[in-house]
């Protein structure tokens, strides 16, 4: 492209870093060889430049950083590089004396910010889906963990390995049942309280057969 005799070059903004267009530049510089194979001469020679970067936009546009081509403009002697390193310095300084402006360095504060929200936003509804997936398992494992770690007093006298009539005269004399009517046994407010059995005073937990298979052992010979 041209604009009289000085090549007009497309610039692009990615991460505060001003590119310029890869086939603006390639056809300004009179590159001999395909367009094509300039780039791979590019990616093969440069790669390891610190301003070495290609930049690839959603439309499939290829971008250069401008640091990259001036260093670019010195280093190869390109037919026209003394005409097109000035040019493109200059887009480069008035590039960097816009964004030194207090607007602009507010309106790069609120993209950052923007894309802080974006990629925290983002995240945050994965871990919403994974907890969705999850969820259910545990509460799945959670009621078969209780299942298998709460009895009632005759499961546990059986657990424990102690006739239920001494079981039963045991958890009585010390006070952790009452018998509210023959053959119903239901576990007094102290039981609860200390987690020997929980609200419906029917159900022993793990803390409450641990605590009766100790006093079991001291008791029953």
């Amino acid at each position: 492209m041209k604009n009289g005799n000085k090549p007009v070059i497309a610039t692009a903004v990615k991460d505060k870093a001003l590119y310029v267009n890869a086939v603006g530049l390639y056809n300004a510089l009179g590159v001999s060889m395909s367009y094509a194979d300039w780039l791979k001469k590019l990616e093969a020679d440069y790669y390891l430049s610190p301003d070495y970067e290609l930049y690839i936009d959603d439309e499939g546009i290829d971008w250069i950083r401008t640091s990259y081509a001036i260093a670019l403009c010195h280093v190869v002697d390109y037919p026209h590089s003394g005409t097109v390193a000035p040019i493109i310095r200059e887009l480069d300084r008035k590039w960097r004396e816009q964004m030194n402006t207090p607007t602009a360095v507010l309106a790069c504060g609120v993209i950052e910010f923007q894309r802080k929200v974006e990629r925290l936003t983002a995240e945050n509804d994965k871990l919403r889906r994974e907890l969705a997936t999850l969820t259910p398992k545990a509460e799945c494992f959670d009621k078969m963990v209780s299942e298998a770690l709460h009895t009632n007093i005759y499961d546990t006298a059986s657990e424990l390995g102690v006739p239920l009539d001494a079981f039963r005269n045991i958890l009585l004399r010390y006070h952790y049942v009452r018998q509210r009517k023959p053959g119903e046994l239901r576990a007094t407010k102290l039981a609860v309280d200390e987690g020997l059995f929980w609200e419906d005073r029917q159900t022993v937990t793990p803390k409450g057969r641990e605590t009766f298979r100790l006093l079991c052992s001291m008791l029953i010979d």
